[in-house]
């Protein structure tokens, strides 16, 4: 028999087998990249713009957008049984409708709805109070309902180192059905919407070799490659999990990525944070028209996504050594020991 140990060294290699994969696919291969923004829970109705991501036309030719819209109803549903003999059931049914509207045509509308039953049992004293066997008061009912829409042509709006909007309106309402028609109550109906984007491209032709620069060059360059800057955020350059809330902030940008620089990677969250500061070296390295990388900017960014998606330590860790490895050859950007330091002239390497 197999004991835990074995079986989760087993996943890390599997997972270390597939990033592998990951550094070595062709120069040519379509990647995705997919960005996610949110507003809510706001009681319904409500308008508000979402600013999604543009596509880094850097990292190759835009071929395909995906957009999708996921709404999700809630909110509080509180009931008194005002009969002091009977018991009541009542069901209670919510409903909300988001509606988006923005860039080259997008037009989305998601409909969620979510219905629960409750029995409340009589209530002789006729208290108010939404506590006892005679009341309800949850916020656990919850509907989710997605749309999505694809792009093939008229895709340059997508395209920039910026953001395109897209204007969300939503509108709800809860009602109830019960079997006396002795009731009271009230109810709250929210709505969260989220827009996703998925951006489908053809990575480009680059010639590939052995040089890289380190995080502490790119830290201070008076230049990074064309769309990136150092207020851009790292969630635009990468697909943070939820679980890391620090790093998916618009706040936490590449400048602060590349500062960030854990003594240990004892947790999940510092490893993440070492693998980012790796990372992002990295795509300034494989964006650079300068720098020969050993890896192509699809490849980076494929292989980062995947092993933060992976929650696993070890396979971030694996990553982020091989990317501080290539990010610490000779760097023909350097012009003096003072703006480069000992890892960009290649020694010790």
């Amino acid at each position: 028999m197999f004991g835990t140990s074995y079986l989760i060294r087993k996943a890390a290699n599997g997972l270390a087998l597939a990033l592998a994969a990951l550094l070595t696919f062709a120069a040519h291969s379509a990647t995705t990249a997919p960005q996610t923004v949110t507003w809510g829970p706001v009681n319904v109705p409500w308008t508000h713009t979402l600013a999604a991501p543009q596509f880094n036309s850097s990292m190759g030719t835009l071929t395909q957008v995906d957009v999708s819209i996921s709404c999700s109803v809630g909110g509080v549903v509180k009931l008194l049984n005002m009969s002091d003999t009977g018991t009541n059931v009542v069901t209670v049914t919510q409903t909300a409708t988001c509606g988006a509207t923005g860039t080259s045509g997008v037009s989305l509308s998601a409909v969620p709805s979510a219905n629960k039953q409750y029995t409340l049992a009589p209530n002789p004293l006729q208290n108010i109070d939404y506590a006892g066997t005679y009341a309800a008061n949850d916020t656990t009912l919850t509907g989710t309902a997605q749309k999505s829409q694809t792009f093939t042509t008229s895709l340059t709006p997508f395209t920039g180192n910026g953001t395109f909007a897209i204007d969300v309106v939503t509108s709800g309402t809860t009602s109830d059905n019960d079997t006396t028609g002795n009731i009271g109550g009230n109810f709250t109906t929210t709505a969260t919407a989220g827009i996703s984007v998925v951006y489908t491209y053809t990575a480009p032709t680059k010639q590939t070799g052995q040089q890289g620069c380190t995080e502490d060059y790119w830290e201070d360059a008076r230049t990074w490659p064309a769309t990136y800057t150092p207020t851009t955020p790292l969630n635009h350059i990468f697909s943070i999990p939820g679980t890391f809330t620090a790093l998916n902030s618009n706040s936490y940008t590449l400048k602060r990525a590349l500062d960030a620089n854990p003594w240990f990677t004892w947790d999940l969250v510092s490893t993440a944070t070492n693998l980012t500061r790796e990372g992002t070296a990295a795509v300034l390295n494989a964006a650079s028209p300068s720098v020969a990388y050993p890896l192509t900017l699809a490849q980076v960014t494929a292989a980062v996504n995947t092993a933060l998606a992976s929650g696993n330590r070890d396979a971030m860790n694996t990553l982020a050594a091989q990317l501080s490895k290539y990010n610490h050859l000779k760097c023909p950007l350097c012009q003096g020991y003072w703006t480069c330091g000992c890892g960009d002239f290649g020694w010790g390497h």
